[in-house]
């Protein structure tokens, strides 16, 4: 289940879809998963999209809205929620703190800072 969960979290998976998937009731799917894990199914598929979108935030030049879909969130809103309520930041602010500062132009294309890792050499 955990190796379906970090190939499949930003397909926009649910907790019912690795349920399924798991052949048993919902009510044991979730208890050996607890077990194993210490934590619930749907808290693995977020610490997965919250890892993926790290690296976005980190090394890409991505807005934060298309960092939201990449990750499988409906919605800037949710992504921003979940991922705070699992780093205690938001994307906005994470990326900040991780030192990457990105410019955008009016028409909404990003202005790249030189040495940035997508800057070619």
């Amino acid at each position: 289940a955990v190796e379906h969960i970090r190939l499949h979290a930003c397909e926009g998976i649910g907790a019912r879809d690795v349920i399924a998937m798991m052949d048993c009731s919902e009510r044991l799917a979730n208890l050996r998963f607890s077990e194993a894990r210490h934590h619930t199914i749907l808290d693995e598929i977020h610490l997965q999209r919250i890892e993926v979108a790290k690296e976005q935030l980190s090394a890409n030049v991505n807005s934060i809205e298309t960092i939201a879909g990449l990750c499988g969130y409906a919605s800037p809103n949710d992504f921003s929620r979940v991922f705070k309520r699992y780093t205690g930041a938001t994307p906005r602010s994470w990326r900040r703190l991780k030192g990457v500062v990105i410019y955008w132009h009016s028409a909404g294309s990003p202005l790249i800072p030189k040495g940035h890792p997508t800057v070619p050499h």
